[in-house]
């Protein structure tokens, strides 16, 4: 029960980071040279988890963090690159 917690407050905290990070474009490469250095988005996903990434039928990958971290890569004219973990 504790884990569950802490999982979701953990998500409930990335889901606010990101969606506050998406909403504010970045400027002249001060936050995406912040975010990453390299000009590469480093995103680490737990596979399995929909709050994470999960695949479709088709083999798409989908997720909460998988969407979120392209969707700021892409805003913030980065590479990304997904990094999965396991438990």
């Amino acid at each position: 029960m504790r884990t569950c917690s802490r999982r979701f407050a953990r998500t409930a905290l990335l889901a606010f980071v990101m969606t506050g990070l998406l909403g504010a474009p970045a400027r002249a490469d001060g936050e995406a040279r912040l975010l990453a250095p390299s000009g590469t988005l480093r995103v680490g996903i737990y596979p399995g988890s929909p709050t994470s990434m999960v695949t479709d039928a088709a083999g798409k990958p989908h997720g909460l963090a998988y969407d979120l971290g392209g969707e700021l890569a892409k805003g913030s004219a980065l590479v990304s690159t997904m990094s999965g973990f396991s438990a």
